[in-house]
């Protein structure tokens, strides 16, 4: 997992979308190098 890395706002919005799409929050966050905690942030 990456240390303190800033996402744009576009990044985050595009993990959001790309999570609720395939319905699979946990795969979309090891894509994304994210914790699922990090995720409903």
């Amino acid at each position: 997992m990456s240390k303190n890395k800033k996402r744009a706002p576009q990044e985050k919005m595009q993990i959001v979308l790309e999570a609720l799409q395939n319905d699979n929050i946990s795969e979309t966050c090891r894509k994304y190098g994210i914790y699922e905690n990090q995720f409903y942030q």
